[in-house]
């Protein structure tokens, strides 16, 4: 039986601990690597980012019973996760800047936070931990092994884009909402 998530714990504390050190010394061992090994990790984890959010679906829906609506990839973390997989597909740098400055806050204080019922070994609490830990591993990789940077001008075409989005997104939605 699963015990009640508590924010300062030895179980919490051991798996994010796990967690960061993963993040900062997994993409470490590519540096030296030929281009076919730096590709494989790429692509591996690109693997893994996607088959998690599918799974992540179904986890909701079918294992936790909730309505599909909810289960949606539409908070930022879903967001980084599918930029940082794009842009380790396509290169495109413009998805590396919506990874970096979506995901490593929301999805750092995720990890240290997790939004939980349940604690270590919960479905829900290791899901939560292995999908956020996959999207930060991915954003390592790319300043890491691929040294990709952001710049100061990254956060104003960052800026534009998201403000953009926020401001169609309402009318967008009311929109459907009168048909």
């Amino acid at each position: 039986m699963n015990s009640p998530f508590e924010l300062v714990s030895y179980d919490h504390f051991l798996v994010t601990a796990f967690c960061i050190l993963l993040i900062i010394f997994l993409p470490r061992l590519f540096l030296d690597r030929s281009d076919a090994s730096k590709n494989t990790l790429k692509y591996c984890l690109v693997i893994l980012i996607l088959t998690f959010q599918v799974m992540d679906f179904f986890k909701v829906v079918y294992l936790f019973g909730e309505p599909w609506k909810t289960a949606l990839p539409l908070h930022l973390c879903d967001f980084s996760a599918l930029s940082i997989a794009g842009y380790l597909i396509t290169g495109n740098k413009n998805l590396f800047n919506f990874a970096f400055f979506w995901g490593i806050a929301g999805v750092g204080m995720t990890i240290l936070t997790p939004n939980s019922v349940y604690a270590f070994p919960s479905i829900d609490y290791l899901a939560n931990q292995y999908g956020h830990t996959l999207i930060l591993l991915g954003i390592s990789v790319a300043i890491i092994v691929l040294d990709e940077r952001p710049y100061t001008k990254d956060i104003f075409v960052i800026f534009g884009w998201t403000t953009l989005m926020l401001v169609y997104s309402p009318y967008y939605f009311y929109d459907k909402k009168k048909n």
